[in-house]
């Protein structure tokens, strides 16, 4: 049986992952799309190809876990994604070129 402590450590884990991954790399931008559009000057397809980017992104991701998985192992994956997530969306914020931001959002999906 597993140690309640063990089990406690890789549920939190699973939490994070996704509070990381969906939470703020996927649902936080429709709340910070409308300021973003009127800063930046966007029109409704730059909006749209920015959140397609982050979804084909996010089609990768799914696609290619599975062979990462069995390379690096779930511990190592799953730490990788969350501190490449954090820096991604980090630099959204010293991006201004609309290019830069698309290849931020493929990235982070």
């Amino acid at each position: 049986m597993a140690k309640p402590v063990a089990t406690f450590w890789v549920a939190s884990g699973l939490a994070l992952g996704a509070a990381i991954s969906l939470g703020l790399a996927r649902f936080a931008y429709a709340l910070l799309l409308p300021p973003m559009r009127a800063d930046l000057g966007w029109n409704y397809f730059t909006a749209g190809a920015m959140n397609t980017a982050n979804a084909a992104g996010y089609l990768l991701g799914a696609l290619m876990t599975p062979m990462l998985l069995r390379s690096w192992g779930a511990r190592r994956l799953m730490l990788t994604a969350c501190v490449a997530t954090a820096v991604l969306l980090a630099a959204h914020g010293a991006a201004s070129a609309d290019a830069t931001l698309l290849a931020l959002r493929l990235l982070t999906g």
